[in-house]
């Protein structure tokens, strides 16, 4: 299964919830293919990078990917529920 290296993952979460070039919101695919949102990333980063660590690629928080959320509008995130940023769907406000 591939991973994202150490150093990236290590990198985006110092970096938060928004991509450095572009601010872009991002969110976490997980080894089980889980989205998980950043607020669910930031809350389990240890765990995450344990996982990583051990390559324990059977635990839900195995990162495989940290992507943006680039239009999506129905992105929900598969630990909290709650719906995932997208940077170009969001809805209209009046």
């Amino acid at each position: 299964m591939n991973t994202i290296p150490l150093e990236v993952l290590e990198a985006s979460l110092e970096e938060g919830r928004y991509t450095s070039i572009g601010s872009y919101p991002k969110f976490m695919v997980a080894g089980n293919r889980d989205c998980l949102c950043w607020d669910c990333v930031e809350a389990n980063a240890s765990e995450i990078v344990r996982t990583h660590t051990e390559k324990d690629v059977k635990d839900g928080w195995y990162p495989v990917a940290i992507e943006a959320n680039w239009e999506d509008p129905e992105l929900y995130c598969d630990e909290c529920g709650e719906r995932i940023e997208s940077a170009y769907a969001e809805p209209e406000t009046a």
